[in-house]
């Protein structure tokens, strides 16, 4: 399939918002809830293993989704898939390229996290000492957060409707059945 086909089933910037609450709903309630113990378990225990550990498994679970599927469970449920210029799934390599703005915000969070653990930080704080350190980590994750908003908005102005990730994992975002 070519570009010039794919962009005639091309997922709407309203249809993504769509897909990216159902995402919300469907795994962000358990990632959120996950996140946290993990956080505080990584506190209890005086490391930041645990932390590192669901980091590993979201991403790896995103990977998986994106690879073995064509999309997370909120573009599955509206009938939309990723795929790359040729109608393909993604391989692994483009999966994690697309996940990209993941892997650094948790490679910024983790050194954050393992300050807080030296600190002695009690484990009902460790999440706002998170949200408001003063570190070179928090800075840069703080970044992340406005490239993820600048990223979304590029969507709504992009005639193929691509957030920065699909450019830079070469990925289309598709409806089926269009």
């Amino acid at each position: 399939m070519e570009t010039e086909n794919i962009l005639c089933n091309i997922a709407g910037f309203w249809q993504r918002v769509g897909m990216r609450l159902l995402d919300l709903i469907i795994a962000g309630i358990p990632c959120v809830l996950l996140y946290t113990y993990s956080l505080k378990l990584s506190v209890r225990l005086g490391n930041v293993i645990p932390f590192v550990v669901y980091w590993i498994f979201f991403c790896a679970a995103m990977i998986f989704f994106i690879v073995k599927y064509g999309g997370t469970p909120g573009k599955l449920i509206m009938k939309a898939k990723i795929i790359d210029k040729n109608g393909e799934r993604l391989t692994i390599l483009r999966s994690v390229r697309r996940i990209i703005f993941y892997i650094i915000g948790a490679g910024c969070l983790i050194p954050i996290l393992d300050l807080a653990i030296q600190s002695k930080i009690e484990e009902k704080d460790v999440v706002h000492f998170l949200s408001n350190s003063s570190s070179m980590y928090q800075s840069m994750y703080s970044y992340f957060g406005i490239l993820t908003i600048v990223s979304d908005l590029l969507v709504l102005f992009n005639p193929k409707r691509r957030a920065l990730h699909d450019f830079i994992a070469g990925s289309f975002v598709v409806v089926r059945g269009k």
